[in-house]
């Protein structure tokens, strides 16, 4: 495995995770798209619906979702951002599960039981069949102690800009999007966050309904993210051009990033968490160097939660 700080390794991962054959989620199992005709016009909308609906803010969180996801004027475009939603979670996991594995040999000396277990976990997943794999509680990072949700993994692989068109990569290399049918990172978010209430609505036990609930709400918080510098591009087109929602998302991207590095390389060093963010803190590699005006005390931040999150399990 290639050293994954390197630029032939992002090569080589961007390669296999691009070319990976993934089965995307034809149908949803609980909601149905429905045609709405306003009483006081002529015009109308499509919604989504299910029996399984029982309740005001479960509903309202569904048309918000499939509005983002641009259902609610054009089904066809609303399905499309959920069938690519669904695919590109895999691949979000996948890229991420890649870096962890190149490291592996430094998570089977410090924490051999729990990098044995990971690497049980990876290989039962269904990668191939993103139906399957939206259901599965996973989180790419968990191996050394990252509570980063699915949505934000999904979030920082949807993020990254092509350098030629300026807009989302993964629109030039998804597999699963219908280009009749225009595509925003936006929708891709909202896409998901319908495809875990679906998967919710099919739950009876009521801690999974919950799961998948939680991470449709992370789903729609970083769909609202999106949105807000959207926003701002359109209300400051000049200065946005170049310093919008892009710019937001590459900071917001390269600070987890910095988070993740700091976490993986704090595994193989001894010390209190202040004395191990001053050392990092002196060796951020050179890519990473803008993510924070204050290094150490990010990484600081980011092992005090780790620890914190870690004592809160057992």
């Amino acid at each position: 495995m290639q050293d994954p700080e390197t630029s032939e390794f992002y090569a080589w991962s961007k390669t296999a995770v691009t070319n990976f054959p993934i089965t995307p989620q034809p149908l949803l199992d609980c909601l149905e798209v429905v045609r709405f005709d306003y009483p006081s016009s002529p015009d109308h909308e499509y919604r989504l619906r299910s029996d399984e609906i029982v309740d005001d803010e479960t509903a309202s969180l569904v048309r918000s979702a499939w509005h983002a996801a641009g259902g609610r004027k054009n089904p066809e475009s609303g399905l499309n951002a959920v069938r690519v939603a669904g695919v590109e979670l895999v691949r979000s996991q996948l890229s991420s599960v890649l870096w962890m594995v190149s490291r592996m040999k430094i998570y089977r000396e410090f924490y051999p039981e729990r990098a044995e277990q990971y690497l049980e976990r990876v290989h039962a997943l269904p990668w191939g069949n993103s139906k399957l794999f939206v259901q599965e509680d996973f989180v790419a990072l968990s191996i050394v102690g990252v509570s980063e949700s699915a949505a934000d993994t999904l979030f920082d692989w949807s993020s990254h800009v092509d350098g030629v068109s300026g807009k989302p990569a993964f629109l030039k290399t998804t597999p699963a999007s219908d280009s009749a049918w225009p595509l925003t990172q936006e929708a891709l978010l909202a896409g998901v966050a319908v495809l875990w209430i679906d998967a919710a609505l099919a739950q009876r036990d009521p801690r999974q309904k919950q799961r998948f609930m939680s991470s449709a709400a992370s789903a729609m918080w970083q769909t609202g993210f999106v949105s807000g510098w959207d926003g701002r591009e359109e209300m400051l087109r000049s200065d946005a051009k170049h310093a919008g929602r892009r710019g937001g998302a590459e900071r917001h991207r390269a600070t987890r990033e910095l988070k993740q590095w700091a976490l993986v390389q704090a595994a193989t060093q001894k010390g209190s968490d202040i004395a191990i963010a001053r050392r990092l803190a002196s060796q951020v590699p050179e890519r990473l160097r803008d993510a924070s005006a204050d290094p150490e005390r990010l990484i600081y931040e980011a092992l005090r939660a780790a620890a914190g999150d870690r004592s809160s399990t057992h």
